[in-house]
């Protein structure tokens, strides 16, 4: 029987390696299929940390409002089927197969294609719009991948609302070496007459921001403006705030299990997407807001496993993501002494990441990925942790699994950090550990 990972090769034989921004080649693939994108209205999410987060707000919210969502994400943690969920569940293998096949034609029956593939992430995001289109949803929630104006779900044709989470520096190589350079490939997304909301971290480009909507004759709000956000509390066992929106009648006590300070930011955020929405999707309530947030759900972002000890992962691998991480293992656990778990992918700024995460003094665990090329050796990662300063000397693990039993051993707080696919890798082995111990 096909799995999903298989489902994964074979779309990995269809497309050129590595980044390539751009948009001629998922264009003219997206012509070819018939233009799936422009069959279902969606919610085009864009940013550096919180998208993912985001999404699963929204895409709760609009769940619990009785709506039928699909939700495209990227990278998944464990499985490909995570990246395209229907009402949170994942499509069937033969629906994958179905769709990849489609696509897989037309690359080859293509003279354009057969010769400039279209990347993974085209192709992936083909398949998906496809598979989309084929599922009579009522709202698409798109994470774009790689930047907004040159990514492939920047193609999204019926988009009722663009959301902009927090911008900072990451990579550079493709949007720009300064900050207002890659914001700019961000809000370029923003379409004529269309609402666009902005955090508005960090609050320097909110000017442009405005700016560039005037340009795109788009319909832009700062989050700052539209909503009055008060009583945020977050603890290991949540997060909680009270929103008061400026532009409506809403006025709410949210909660959620999602953890860490910045989920309040992107908790807001959320909520004043999903009010803004409400406006063409009537179902969206007060209520189905609060039930949204309860049961929203996000692996892997400061997601925790057990009570003793604690253990924490969070997916955290560019500066800006790793200085909201510190923040909130500043705000959960204060005074606290903690074991890090830490890998990192070598085309990363993981020095600049180790930097940031040595301001609360951990213990330090260097390890790296199994089977990952891009992983960084621990070594180097040990090499360059001791430019900065630790509660001790940092320890180097060429064997993550050793490593993490080691930290779990010897710790009361842990936390596993530096990379997506480091928690990908490392999660499962935290449900078996959290199954056995009963937590």
């Amino acid at each position: 029987m096909t799995t999903y990972e298989e489902l994964e090769q074979k779309m990995l034989r269809l497309s050129s390696p590595g980044i390539r921004p751009g948009l001629e080649r998922v264009s003219r693939l997206l012509d070819l299929l018939e233009n799936p994108e422009g069959r279902f209205p969606s919610v085009h999410i864009v940013g550096t940390n919180g998208k993912g987060s985001v999404s699963a707000f929204v895409s709760s919210t609009l769940r619990e409002s009785g709506y039928r969502v699909a939700t495209y994400t990227s990278p998944h943690l464990e499985s490909p089927s995570e990246r395209l969920v229907i009402n949170g569940s994942p499509l069937s293998v033969p629906q994958w197969e179905y769709a990849i096949r489609r696509v897989a034609a037309i690359i080859r029956s293509d003279s354009m294609l057969r010769n400039d593939p279209p990347s993974f992430f085209e192709v992936v995001t083909a398949v998906s719009f496809l598979l989309i289109a084929g599922n009579n949803v009522d709202i698409a929630v798109i994470e774009a991948g790689l930047g907004g104006r040159l990514d492939a779900t920047n193609r999204l044709a019926k988009v009722v609302l663009t959301l902009v989470v927090s911008i900072s520096m990451d990579h550079i190589e493709f949007l720009g070496d300064s900050i207002e350079k890659i914001a700019d490939e961000k809000f370029a997304v923003m379409r004529p007459s269309t609402p666009c909301i902005f955090l508005g971290d960090p609050t320097s480009l909110i000017p442009r921001f405005l700016e560039v909507a005037s340009e795109k004759k788009a319909i832009p709000h700062v989050l700052r403006d539209i909503v009055e956000v008060s009583n945020p509390e977050t603890t290991l066992d949540g997060s909680s705030f009270s929103l008061k929106s400026t532009v409506s009648d809403v006025s709410a006590d949210i909660s959620t299990p999602l953890l860490g300070t910045y989920q309040l930011r992107n908790g807001a955020l959320s909520a004043a997407a999903c009010i803004e929405l409400s406006r063409r999707f009537p179902l969206i309530t007060k209520d189905s807001i609060l039930a949204g947030f309860r049961k929203a759900q996000w692996p892997g972002r400061l997601e925790r496993f057990g009570r003793g000890p604690v253990l924490l992962l969070d997916g955290a691998h560019n500066p800006g993501g790793m200085a909201q991480l510190v923040e909130s293992i500043r705000t959960l656990l204060p005074e606290k002494t903690i074991s890090v778990l830490f890998a990192a992918m070598r085309d990363k700024d993981y020095r600049q990441n180790l930097r940031i995460l040595s301001e609360i003094r951990p213990r330090l665990f260097c390890t790296t990925v199994p089977g990952m090329e891009r992983a960084e050796n621990p070594e180097i990662l040990a090499a360059a942790a001791r430019e900065f300063s630790w509660k001790d000397e940092p320890v180097a693990y060429d064997n993550p699994e050793i490593a993490f039993g080691y930290v779990l051993d010897h710790s009361e707080y842990a936390l596993c950090c530096g990379s997506l696919y480091f928690i990908g890798y490392i999660r499962p082995m935290a449900r078996k550990w959290a199954s056995r111990n009963f937590l």
